[in-house]
């Protein structure tokens, strides 16, 4: 695998947990019930897109020592 393939699923790894974390924080503080749903949307958008970035790293077999 080309070490730049390799970079671009990590980085999209990190910035899906990034922003799965911020997501989380921002439901955990809103009130507002449309909010709240914003939230709920956006965190299963995330995962998806977390477990697609899992499966590309698996495939390439890209290892837990590759990721920081």
């Amino acid at each position: 695998m080309e070490t730049a393939e390799k970079k671009v699923i990590l980085e999209g790894i990190t910035d899906v947990r990034e922003r799965l974390k911020a997501a989380r924080e921002q439901f955990n503080t809103v009130t507002d019930e449309a909010l709240i749903d914003s939230c709920i949307y956006e965190i299963i958008s995330l995962n998806a897109r977390y477990k697609y970035y899992l499966h590309l790293a698996k495939e390439e077999g890209i290892t837990a020592e590759g990721f920081k």
